[in-house]
């Protein structure tokens, strides 16, 4: 997780899969999951497209909503997110690798 945003977006989309699971908000069902499907989509500031009206559409049918949808569409959105990226040997500590996985020479070149 990269942001507080992220991570809401996260615990709501758990939230409504697991509310789909328990069939709790029976009655509401529908209005509740739109609530919550307009949360993650604004908590991650993704425009409405076809991949999230797919994913609201796809959790409104009955025994597909059993696959928890919002909480794979966000991690599929958090990972499609460019983020801060680490060059290999700037991670850490170089001497963290064993020597069978690194050159003793110090060159970087993986073994």
């Amino acid at each position: 997780m990269r942001d507080w945003r992220e991570a809401a977006a996260l615990a709501l989309a758990l939230l409504d899969d697991a509310l789909d699971l328990v069939d709790v908000a029976q009655p509401l069902e529908s209005l509740v999951d739109i609530a919550l499907a307009l949360a993650i989509i604004w908590l991650l500031r993704e425009k409405l497209s076809w991949r999230n009206g797919l994913v609201l559409v796809l959790d409104a049918l009955p025994f597909v909503d059993l696959i928890p949808m919002w909480t794979l569409y966000v991690l599929y959105a958090i990972s499609r997110k460019p983020g801060k990226t680490v060059p290999v040997g700037e991670a850490g500590d170089r001497n963290t690798k064993s020597a069978a996985t690194r050159s003793p020479l110090g060159d970087g070149k993986w073994r």
